[in-house]
C-alpha cells in the first residue's frame, strides 16, 4: 500500500463517525426527498388517517375542528407539530405533504443513532438503515399514514438508546434518554409506549439473572457494560430516580388530567366478545417480517410460543455456560423479541382484538438489529483465528507451516468491512430498483379518486356555499372531509377494527343505514330495511343485512318486481299472473321487537310483508299475506329471494323438508352462511346458483291457500338466520329513520362518487345512489364533476328554517 493510500485509509478510519452520520444523513435525506417527490402527483397525501390527524391538531392551534374528533384522548404529542405546520404552510394539505419527509428523517437518524450504540461497524449501521428505508413493507405506514406510530418509533429509538448507554455505565446521558424520550413515546402513540414497557420489563427481569463478578472493593460506578446493574442504574441511580419520577409526573399528568376532565381514551385493548372472531388480523402480525407469508393466527400463535421458549432457552444457556457473552445489546435485542411477541401472546389469551397487523411492525428494527448484530459480533469483530486482534505468529526459526489444499481463507479486519460494504452496497442498489415501483404503486393504491383535485373541488364547493352544516359521505374520504372543511362528517365503515370510539361506531352504522334506506330495523347482530317508497329504488321489500365485526354486510332481499300473485278471474274463471305495480306503504314498528309492515294495495289484492326482529337473536322473521279484494280469488304467491347488488351467492337445500342454506361472498367478507326456513315446508320450490333475472343465485317460495279456505287469503313465512352474526356497536337504535339521523347528525351535504367511479367503494352506498336520494328524499344537485356529486339536503328535510 502506497503511503498516500495508507494515509488516506487511515484518515476514514479516524473520521469514521463523522462520515457514518454524513452517509447516514445523506441516505435518509434521499429517501424522504424521493417519496416526497412521489406523494406531490396528488394535491391530498396518500391514505385517510393524515385527514384525522390533521383535524385534531387544529384544537391544538386554537381552530376549529370536526366534531366526531377526540383532539384530547389521544396521545398529543404529533399535533403541535402538525399544526406548526399547517400554520407555517397556511395548508392543511401542504402540511400533510411535508410531515411525512420530516418523519423519516427522524426515523432513519434515530435508527441510526441506536445502531451505532449497539454495533461496531459504521458499514453495517449504514446498511442496517437503507434496507428499513427501502423495505417496502415496513414504509407502507408512510402510504396510508400511521403517522402517531412513525414518530413514536423515532422515540422508541432514542429510548432505547439511552437504555444501552445506561447498562454500559453512561448514567447522566443514559437515563436522560430514556425517561425522556420515553415519555415521549407513550405521549405519542399508546401502543408504542406499552412496547416501550414490555421492553424494559424484559430487560430488568433478565438483567436479574445475570451474573456480577467483580473484584473486591471495586467501585461501581467505574464498571462498564453490566447488564447485572441494569435495575440499580436505571431507577436507583439518583439520575434514574429523578428521570423516573420525572417521567412519572409528566406522562401521569396528562392521564390523569384527561381522566379527571373525562375525555376518552382509544380502545385498543378492549377484549372482543364471545360472539366475535379471535383477535382480528391475529394472522398477519409476521407478515412485517416476511411479506407475502400467509399464515393462520393458530400458526402465528404457536410460532410466537415457541419463539419465546427457544429465548429463554437461550438465554438460560447463555447464563449457564457463557455469562461473559451477555452485553447490553444482546439483553435488549433479546427483550425486545420477548416483549413483542409476549404482547401478542397476551392479546391471544385475553381474546383482544386489536390491530396485530400493526403491532408486529414492532418486530421490524429488532429484526434487523439482531442480523446485524450476529454479524457483527461473529465476523467483522473475529480474527483470523477466532478472536479480534488473536493472530499468533510462529516464533522466528521455525519451520514454515505447510498451506493446506485448498487454502485457508483468513481475511484481514479491513478485508471482512470491504466485504460486507459491498455487499450491502449492491444490496441497496437491488433494494431501490424494487423499491422504486412498488412505492409508485403505493401512491396510488393509497390515493385516488378521494385525493385528486376533483376531489377538493368538491369540498371547496361546499365551503364556498355559505350554508352551514354537516356531510354525510362515503368509506375512504371521511377523514380528509374533516380535514379540508373543518365540518363535521360521517361515512358508513366496512367495519370497526380501525375504530377506537364507541361514537365513531354508533355513527357508522348509522351513516350506513343513511345511505341506504328509509327505515331499517336492527338488534346489532341482523337488520331488515326498506329503501323507500319509490318503486325506482326499491332493492327489496325488504332488504336482510348481518353485522361481522361492526360491518353490515347486505346478505338477502325479497324484490318486489320478484314478487308474482296468481289469481282466478270469478267472471271468466281465467287464471292470470300481476306483479307490484303500486308504491308500497310502510308502517314502522311500535317498538324494539314489534312488526313492521309493508303494503302494496292492488286492484285484485292486498298483499303485506310483516317484518320483525327479536332482540338478542341473529334472525328475522318475514311474514307473507296476501288477500283478495274482490271477488277473484288467489291461486299462489311467488317470492323470489335474491342477493344483493354486488354480492355472491351460492345455495343449497338442506335434509330437512323446507331448509335452504345461503352464503354470500363479498370483498370483505367470504363464506358468510345463513339458514332460512319456509313455512309451510311446500312452499319451498328450490334454490339456484344462478337465477337468470336477478343474475346471481335465488330461492323461490311459492305459498298458496289453505285447502281448507280456497278462497281466502294466502299467508307464508320464511325465517332467516346468520348463527355467525357478530354485533358489538354500542347505544344502536333498534328503529333507525333516515331523515331523524340526518336531523340529528346535522347533515345538509352528501358527497358521492358517481357512477364512474362507484366500484371502488361498493358496499358504502347504492349504486344510483344520487338518483336514489333526489327521487326518494328531494336532495338537489349542488355541485358535479367527472368524479363526484355534491347532493344539498332540503331545509324541510332536516327540519331547518333556513340555510
Amino acid at each position: 500500500m502506497s503511503p498516500d493510500l495508507k494515509a488516506r485509509v487511515q484518515w476514514i478510519e479516524s473520521h469514521r463517525e463523522l462520515l457514518g452520520w454524513t452517509l447516514g444523513l445523506f441516505v435518509t435525506l434521499a429517501v424522504a426527498v424521493w417519496i416526497y417527490w412521489l406523494q406531490l402527483a396528488y394535491p391530498i397525501p396518500p391514505g385517510s388517517d393524515p385527514g384525522n390527524w390533521i383535524a385534531i391538531s387544529y384544537a391544538y392551534i386554537g381552530g376549529h375542528y370536526a366534531g366526531q374528533v377526540n383532539p384530547y384522548g389521544y396521545p398529543p404529542l404529533l399535533f403541535p407539530l402538525l399544526g406548526s405546520l399547517i400554520l407555517l404552510t397556511g395548508s392543511p394539505l401542504a402540511a400533510g405533504h411535508l410531515i411525512i419527509p420530516i418523519e423519516i428523517l427522524l426515523l432513519g437518524l434515530s435508527t441510526y443513532a441506536l445502531s451505532r450504540a449497539m454495533l461496531r461497524s459504521v458499514v453495517l449501521s449504514l446498511a442496517l438503515v437503507t434496507f428499513l428505508l427501502l423495505d417496502p413493507y415496513f414504509m407502507t405506514m408512510f402510504f396510508w399514514g400511521a403517522l402517531p406510530n412513525l414518530l413514536a418509533f423515532s422515540f422508541l429509538n432514542l429510548s432505547l438508546l439511552g437504555l444501552v448507554w445506561t447498562g454500559q455505565g453512561r448514567l447522566r446521558r443514559g437515563t436522560l434518554f430514556f425517561w425522556g424520550f420515553g415519555s415521549a413515546t407513550v405521549l405519542t402513540h399508546s401502543l408504542a409506549g406499552l412496547a416501550l414497557a414490555a421492553i424494559v420489563a424484559a430487560v430488568l427481569l433478565l438483567s436479574m439473572f445475570v451474573p456480577l463478578k467483580l473484584p473486591k472493593g471495586a467501585d461501581l460506578k467505574a464498571v462498564g457494560d453490566a447488564p447485572a446493574l441494569f435495575l440499580r442504574r436505571l431507577i436507583f441511580s439518583r439520575p434514574g430516580c429523578y428521570g423516573f419520577l420525572a417521567a412519572a409526573a409528566v406522562v401521569g399528568g396528562w392521564y390523569l388530567g384527561t381522566f379527571l376532565s373525562g375525555t376518552p381514551h382509544p380502545a385498543y385493548f378492549t377484549p372482543g366478545s364471545a360472539l366475535q372472531m379471535h383477535p382480528a388480523t391475529y394472522g398477519q402480525f409476521l407478515r412485517n417480517l416476511l411479506p407475502g407469508l400467509v399464515l393462520s393466527k393458530y400458526t402465528v400463535f404457536y410460532l410466537l410460543v415457541f419463539l419465546v421458549a427457544f429465548l429463554f432457552a437461550g438465554f438460560g444457556g447463555l447464563v449457564a455456560f457463557r455469562p461473559g457473552w451477555i452485553s447490553t445489546p444482546l439483553l435488549l435485542l433479546i427483550g425486545s423479541w420477548l416483549a413483542v411477541a409476549g404482547i401478542a401472546i397476551m392479546g391471544w389469551l385475553l381474546s383482544i382484538s386489536t390491530d396485530y397487523h400493526r403491532f408486529g411492525f414492532f418486530l421490524v428494527i429488532p429484526a434487523g438489529l439482531s442480523i446485524a448484530f450476529l454479524i457483527d459480533r461473529l465476523w467483522l469483530a473475529r480474527g483470523p483465528t477466532g478472536s479480534e486482534g488473536s493472530l499468533i505468529r510462529s516464533p522466528p526459526g521455525t519451520a514454515r507451516e505447510v498451506r493446506p489444499i485448498p487454502p485457508t481463507f483468513h481475511p484481514t479486519r479491513r478485508a471482512r468491512v470491504a466485504f460486507v460494504g459491498v455487499f450491502a452496497l449492491v444490496g441497496s442498489l437491488i433494494a431501490a430498483g424494487a423499491a422504486a415501483p412498488t412505492y409508485a404503486r403505493y401512491v396510488n393504491v393509497n390515493a385516488g379518486p378521494t385525493h385528486d383535485q376533483q376531489f377538493v373541488d368538491a369540498l371547496n364547493a361546499i365551503d364556498h356555499s355559505g350554508v352551514s352544516g354537516s356531510i354525510l359521505t362515503i368509506k375512504g374520504n371521511l377523514k380528509w372531509t374533516w380535514a379540508i372543511t373543518h365540518r363535521a362528517a360521517y361515512a358508513p365503515r366496512p367495519g370497526n377494527a380501525f375504530l377506537f370510539y364507541p361514537v365513531q361506531i354508533t355513527d357508522s352504522a348509522l351513516a350506513y343505514y343513511a345511505l341506504t334506506s328509509r327505515n331499517a330495523m336492527t338488534n346489532g347482530l341482523v337488520s331488515v330495511s326498506v329503501a323507500g317508497k319509490d318503486p325506482a329504488f326499491l332493492g327489496g321489500v325488504p332488504d336482510f343485512s348481518v353485522y361481522q365485526n361492526g360491518g353490515v354486510a347486505g346478505t338477502m332481499r325479497v324484490p318486489p318486481q320478484f314478487v308474482q300473485v296468481s289469481l282466478l278471474g270469478a267472471v271468466n274463471h281465467t287464471a292470470y299472473t300481476v306483479g307490484l305495480t303500486g308504491s308500497p306503504t310502510y308502517q314502522p314498528p311500535g317498538g324494539a321487537g314489534l312488526p313492521a309492515v309493508i303494503t302494496y294495495s292492488e286492484p285484485a289484492f292486498l298483499f303485506q310483508q310483516s317484518i320483525s326482529i327479536t332482540p338478542g337473536i341473529p334472525t328475522a322473521h318475514i311474514a307473507t299475506r296476501a288477500t283478495p279484494t274482490g271477488a277473484d280469488r288467489i291461486l299462489s304467491v311467488q317470492e323470489v329471494l335474491t342477493g344483493p347488488a354486488l354480492v355472491g351467492v351460492t345455495t343449497q337445500l338442506t335434509a330437512t323438508p323446507g331448509t335452504f342454506q345461503w352464503q354470500t361472498y363479498t370483498l370483505r367478507y367470504t363464506g358468510l352462511l345463513t339458514d332460512g326456513t319456509v313455512t309451510p315446508s311446500t312452499a319451498l320450490q328450490g334454490v339456484t346458483d344462478y337465477y337468470p333475472a336477478a343474475g346471481g343465485g335465488a330461492a323461490v317460495l311459492v305459498f298458496t291457500p289453505s285447502p281448507s279456505f280456497p278462497g281466502s287469503s294466502v299467508n307464508g313465512s320464511v325465517d332467516i338466520t346468520t348463527p355467525s352474526a357478530a354485533g358489538n356497536i354500542p347505544n344502536l337504535p333498534p328503529i333507525v329513520n333516515t331523515t331523524e339521523v340526518w336531523r340529528e347528525l346535522g347533515v345538509r351535504f352528501i358527497v358521492i362518487p358517481n357512477q364512474a367511479s362507484f366500484a371502488l367503494y361498493a358496499g358504502s352506498f347504492l349504486l344510483d345512489e344520487a338518483q336514489y336520494l333526489t327521487g326518494e328524499f328531494g336532495c338537489q344537485v349542488y355541485f358535479s364533476n367527472a368524479e363526484w356529486n355534491v347532493l344539498i339536503v332540503p331545509q324541510s328535510v332536516v327540519g331547518l328554517t333556513s340555510g
